[in-house]
C-alpha cells in the first residue's frame, strides 16, 4: 500500500458508494501503516446501486476497480486512460464479454 492508494474511492462514492477512509488501522491488531499519516483503512457500507459516470483511469488497479464498477452501475459508462489495463490485462474486454459483459472498445478522435 502506498499513500493515496485508495484514491478511487472518491469516482466510486460519485458512482454511489458509501466508502469512508480513515488513517488509523481497524481491527484488534495494528498493521504495519499504523504510525503512517495517510488513510489506509477503509469501511465500505452497502449494498449501494451505482450509478454510470464519466471515469479517467489513473492507473492500473484503479482502473479494474473502476471497470467492475461500470459493469454493476446501471447506466453506460465512459472509461478514458485505458492504455493503463492494456498494460497488465491481455485481452480483457474479450474475457469480461466471455463472462457476459456488455463492455466495448471505441476509438477516440485522439487516438485515430
Amino acid at each position: 500500500v502506498y499513500e493515496e492508494r485508495f484514491g478511487y474511492t472518491e469516482v466510486l462514492n460519485a458512482m454511489g458508494a458509501d466508502i469512508t477512509l480513515f488513517p488509523n488501522c481497524l481491527g484488534e491488531i495494528s498493521c504495519r501503516f499504523k504510525s503512517m499519516n495517510y488513510k489506509h483503512s477503509a469501511v465500505i457500507k452497502g449494498p449501494s446501486q451505482l450509478k454510470a459516470a464519466p471515469i479517467v483511469v489513473p492507473d492500473i488497479r484503479a482502473g479494474l476497480a473502476f471497470v467492475i464498477a461500470a459493469l454493476v452501475a446501471e447506466g453506460e459508462s465512459v472509461l478514458t486512460g485505458i492504455e493503463h489495463l492494456d498494460r497488465g490485462y491481455e485481452r480483457l474486454e474479450e474475457k469480461l464479454r466471455g463472462l457476459g459483459a456488455n463492455i466495448q472498445r471505441v476509438e477516440t478522435q485522439s487516438q485515430l
